[in-house]
């Protein structure tokens, strides 16, 4: 029988993931820093938040298949727009920004020897793979 989550109930589980998720990212810490020969193994920090947050939505909701329904749901073409164009006009205005208050230069150079037609194929590759989710 499952009950109907309250307050009390959902800060139960955030106050849950963050004692785990510092505790666990806390004793990996120590435990690459007692070693100095461990330091490659900082990028499992990570995995970290990742895996305590599957974990625990598995423990409250005991269902992959709900857990997974928003991920698996049909994307809309304009939240595909979206999901493109913001970081690219983050990243050019970010640059202009820059360049507008002579904190970075521009090279023509390296842009005009920078292929375009891998980047512009991946993004047509990738709309392609999603075709068969758009209405």
């Amino acid at each position: 029988m499952k009950h109907k989550a309250g307050r009390k109930d959902g800060f139960y589980w955030i106050i849950l993931y963050v004692v785990l998720t510092l505790a666990l990212s806390w004793s990996l810490l120590a435990w690459i820093f007692a070693d100095p020969q461990r330091l490659s193994h900082f990028d499992w920090m990570m995995f970290i938040p990742a895996v305590v947050a599957i974990v625990l939505n598995l423990a409250r909701r005991r269902s992959l298949k709900e857990m997974l329904r928003p991920v698996l749901a049909p994307v809309s073409t304009a939240s595909l727009v979206f999901s493109v164009l913001y970081p690219l006009g983050f990243i050019a205005l970010t640059g202009l920004a820059t360049w507008g208050a002579g904190l970075s230069v521009w090279h023509p150079a390296g842009a005009v020897n920078y292929p375009l037609v891998p980047p512009l194929m991946s993004l047509v590759n990738f709309r392609l793979s999603l075709l068969p989710e758009f209405r």
